[in-house]
């Protein structure tokens, strides 16, 4: 359970987890395999596709526009970005 702005948010444990180590890795371009390792370890049947759908519900939840994201950002062909002063 989190705060954006005035609004609460609420994020499921792994939505919660993924953002946490984006957020502890930020300002450097976190690649999905480091991010799959991180959270999901050594669970099987894990795709980068599942990383990708967490992190677009993240931006959902956190993002004015997640469109036009200004916190957690793709950095095409590398892996993700958390990138914002104010978090940290």
């Amino acid at each position: 359970m989190g705060y954006r702005g005035d609004r609460r948010i609420s994020l499921t444990s792994l939505e919660f987890e993924v953002l946490s180590y984006l957020v502890e890795c930020r300002g450097r371009v976190v690649p999905r395999d480091e991010l799959r390792e991180a959270v999901w370890g050594d669970r099987a049947g894990i795709c980068l596709r599942t990383i990708d759908r967490h992190v677009a519900k993240i931006r959902e939840k956190l993002e004015h526009d997640p469109e036009m994201p200004a916190y957690l950002h793709t950095v095409y062909g590398k892996g993700y970005e958390f990138a914002c002063a104010e978090y940290a």
